[in-house]
C-alpha cells in the first residue's frame, strides 16, 4: 500500500519530527562523538538513523528508496543532528547502504525495530538505541 508522494511542506515537516525524536536520543548522549577515534563516522549510529527514518516512512506508505522521498529526508534529519558534519556523514550513507558492512547493518535493523516497537501502544521503552551506539560505538 503506497500513500501519495510527500511534497516539500510534508517532507520538511517529516524530517523535523523524526529529527526531534532522535535528537532527544543523541541529548541522552552526552558529550559521545558520532566519529570514531581515527575521526571516522561511527556505522552503528548512521545505521541506526538510516533504519529509523526508513522504518517511520513505511509506516506512512513512504518509500526509503525513491530518490525524492529516502535522500533529501535523510539529508534534512542529519543535517538537523550534526550541522557541521552532513556532508560526510551523507556521503558515508550513500557509499555504505546496501554493501556488507555488519556495523552499519545493525544499526540500520536495531534502528528499525526501535522505531516500530515504539510505536506499539505498550510500548515499554523510548527507543535510545542511537544513544547507546553513540556511546559505544562500532
Amino acid at each position: 500500500m503506497s500513500a501519495e508522494p510527500f511534497d516539500d511542506k510534508a517532507r520538511s515537516e517529516f524530517a523535523t519530527v523524526i529529527a526531534g525524536m532522535l535528537e532527544i536520543q543523541k541529548f541522552a548522549a552526552g558529550s559521545a562523538s558520532m566519529d570514531d577515534a581515527q575521526g571516522f563516522p561511527k556505522r552503528k549510529p548512521l545505521g541506526y538513523v538510516y533504519g529509523f527514518i526508513d522504518a517511520a516512512l513505511r509506516s506512512l506508505g513512504q518509500d526509503m528508496a525513491d530518490p525524492k522521498v529516502g535522500v533529501p529526508i535523510t539529508f534534512h534529519v542529519i543535517r538537523k543532528l550534526w550541522p557541521d558534519r552532513v556532508n560526510e556523514y551523507m556521503d558515508f550513507v550513500v557509499e555504505n547502504v546496501g554493501k556488507q558492512d555488519k556495523a552499519l547493518i545493525l544499526g540500520m535493523m536495531y534502528g528499525g525495530q526501535q522505531f516500530m516497537d515504539f510505536r506499539k501502544p505498550d510500548a515499554p521503552e523510548v527507543p535510545m538505541g542511537l544513544a547507546r551506539f553513540l556511546i559505544e560505538g562500532n
